[in-house]
């Protein structure tokens, strides 16, 4: 019987004692200077007393004779549960500002090439909000106007997925704004005189894939269509003459740090 109770003690016991970040624990100390820490299950003053060691998971036996004093102690008893390991922030969650270099090529009305930089702002867990200044401009000769132009954007991306590992992910993107022309002039010939460009309007919906290749350091590309929007005035006499859309597909390639 006494050894069917030591034994239920030592069930209900050892879980608690495994799982508890801290455990009371008795500390006996010997004449001979050794000291023994467990859990006094038994004591018969002037006569013996049973110490349960916790981590050995057996029962030592001392004589009163023996022992010097019983003194107790906090001793820290190891989780054996696993702690969640910290996932690394992405590029994005590590960025108040994110900075983003453009290169443009493409064609469609004229064939296109630029580079711009945009800087946006991580906006919840799927946007990307920002304002950006490019240079696009004609790479090729046509007989119609030179299209050599700066803009000015704001830039909207919106995340639709992405891998398990946070490194791909697949974005929307808006970017729109003004473009303010660095040829205005220019002869226009159904009026044998010279003729201005206005400000024009830029559109740029595009979708995109990104792969944050390290860890601070990301490359997008994205396929859009590009439109433009242009009003040409006499520069004689200030009338409008007319109104052009200029259609074009671009590809934008991205290095995000």
């Amino acid at each position: 019987m006494k050894h069917l109770m030591l034994f239920l003690l030592l069930l209900i016991t050892l879980p608690f004692s495994v799982n508890a970040q801290h455990t009371d624990q008795d500390k006996v100390h010997l004449k001979d200077g050794t000291i023994h820490t467990g859990i006094i299950i038994e004591q018969k003053p002037g006569s013996h007393l049973k110490l349960l060691r916790l981590p050995e998971q057996d029962t030592l036996q001392f004589s009163y004779s023996d022992v010097d004093k019983i003194t107790k102690d906090v001793r820290s008893i190891e989780n054996t549960e696993e702690q969640p390991v910290a996932e690394a922030p992405t590029l994005s969650e590590s960025r108040k500002i994110l900075s983003q270099i453009h290169y443009y090529i493409g064609g469609g009305d004229y064939s296109l090439g630029g580079m711009g930089l945009t800087l946006s702002k991580p906006v919840g867990n799927k946007w990307l909000i920002g304002g950006g200044v490019h240079y696009i401009g004609q790479v090729n000769t046509r007989p119609f106007v030179d299209q050599q132009d700066v803009a000015i954007t704001v830039d909207v991306k919106w995340r639709y997925g992405q891998s398990a590992d946070k490194k791909r992910m697949g974005y929307i993107s808006v970017a729109t704004g003004y473009y303010f022309p660095l040829n205005k002039d220019f002869y226009y010939e159904p009026i044998n005189g010279n003729a201005t460009t206005g400000n024009t309007f830029y559109l740029n919906p595009s979708v995109g894939f990104r792969w944050d290749v390290f860890k601070k350091v990301g490359f997008m590309v994205d396929f859009g269509y590009q439109l433009t929007t242009a009003t040409y005035f006499s520069q004689s006499g200030g009338e409008r003459l007319f109104n052009r859309n200029f259609d074009n597909i671009a590809i934008r390639g991205t290095v995000m740090f």
